[in-house]
């Protein structure tokens, strides 16, 4: 029993090793406009890496219009179900509790390349807004293997948020946020939905 356990904490380990990285194969692929965003059912998780070491999102209440998740790091947010949505309210994220009154300007979907929309973001005492662009196609390989994704970048104040989005898994295969007055880069990679 001692050695499974063993074989299997080594394959874990090489394996975090071998998921944190994005490659892009292709550019510019065929891809059919994507006509809507997939929903999760409360207790869905999402289990991938975050910069390299396992990281979980848990579902914990879906409605029709929203979503609470909960994380490893006991970051807890709501958001619209909106795909890229800023979050609506949020407790024990890097220390921080808030809330926000966040406005899509325009529809989202469907989206091919060139498509833009944005969110305007009021939490009193700072506001932003939020610009999206689907920026072009891309086949990626991830530690999952490889896929066909939207590459779509997001803009606000303070943060470029780049995602590789897969309408087959319906959910980023790859996401980076770039805090770019911090210089600091959180990757986030998929492994898979249970």
């Amino acid at each position: 029993m001692r050695i499974t356990y063993l074989i299997f904490a080594s394959t874990l380990i090489v394996s975090c090793n071998a998921w944190a990285e994005l490659v892009v194969l292709q550019t510019g692929i065929q891809m059919d406009a994507v006509e809507e965003h997939v929903g999760r059912k409360t207790g869905s998780v999402w289990r991938g890496l975050k910069n390299g070491k396992p990281y979980a999102m848990t579902y914990v209440r879906v409605t029709k219009s929203s979503a609470t998740l909960e994380d490893t790091d006991g970051c807890t947010w709501t958001r619209s179900t909106t795909f890229s949505s800023p979050s609506t309210e949020w407790a024990n994220c890097s220390g921080r509790d808030g809330s926000a009154i966040v406005t899509l300007k325009s529809p989202i979907f469907p989206y091919h390349v060139g498509k833009t929309w944005a969110f305007n973001v009021d939490a009193g005492r700072w506001r932003t807004s939020r610009e999206c662009r689907v920026v072009d196609t891309a086949r990626v390989r991830t530690g999952i293997g490889e896929n066909d994704t939207f590459k779509i970048a997001c803009k606000d104040k303070w943060n470029t948020r780049t995602f590789f989005y897969s309408p087959t898994l319906g959910t980023s295969v790859h996401y980076e946020r770039h805090r770019r007055k911090k210089g600091q880069r959180i990757t986030y990679e998929f492994i898979r939905f249970e």
